[in-house]
């Protein structure tokens, strides 16, 4: 895991790391560019929350969608993913859930101190943040908000399509979590910067 975060935001990475990356990335974007036909792609990747300055470097005329949940929900989503796929993953025995929990930690605070380092390299036309519990409540009017702050206007095209598929989506229930107040604790002491920058109460 050490090895890996370091990668996080690429800061302690020399230039041919970073240039090596950024080839690979390409190069993935652009198979998928000739699957999809040309159409332009709509991607959904955590770890690029981080990356703003190599995106935009690779990318200048990208858009960017960031969507914000609740830490303690965050961790929680996380905490259960890892307890599922580290173990698939290891050759050895996998690391303790402490090992575990001290790395979600620590990774999602660096993803967030890189992010609000960096998103001021984007305008107000490239950047689109949003609440995810705001989005779920009602995501319509967001989407076509989204539109409009890019610029496409084939919202009144795909509008119908989004409204059947939000319609398909009304039976669908997230996940409910409850931490322990010791462990509430932990996550707000250890993410309390991401929790001031988004508004979120303790």
């Amino acid at each position: 895991m050490q090895y890996y975060n370091k990668f996080i935001g690429f800061n302690h990475c020399s230039d041919t790391i970073k240039q090596t990356w950024m080839n690979t990335y390409l190069t993935f974007i652009k198979k998928l560019t000739y699957k999809y036909n040309g159409k332009q792609l709509l991607l959904k990747n955590p770890a690029n929350t981080a990356r703003i300055p190599l995106l935009k470097h690779l990318f200048p005329n990208a858009k960017y969608i960031h969507i914000y949940r609740n830490p303690y929900n965050v961790y929680s989503s996380m905490k259960k993913f890892m307890r599922i796929v580290v173990p698939r993953y290891c050759l050895q025995r996998p690391p303790n859930m402490e090992k575990i929990t001290k790395n979600i930690l620590e990774n999602y605070r660096a993803l967030y101190e890189q992010f609000q380092k960096d998103k001021s390299i984007l305008s107000s036309n490239e950047l689109y943040e949003v609440r995810y519990e705001d989005f779920i409540k009602d995501p319509l009017p967001l989407i076509k908000e989204i539109y409009e702050r890019f610029q496409i206007d084939r919202y009144s095209t795909v509008k119908p399509s989004v409204e059947a598929y939000i319609r398909k989506q009304k039976s669908f229930k997230t996940d409910e979590y409850n931490l322990s107040n010791v462990e509430k604790e932990r996550v707000y002491k250890e993410t309390k910067q991401v929790f001031d920058d988004f508004g979120y109460l303790s």
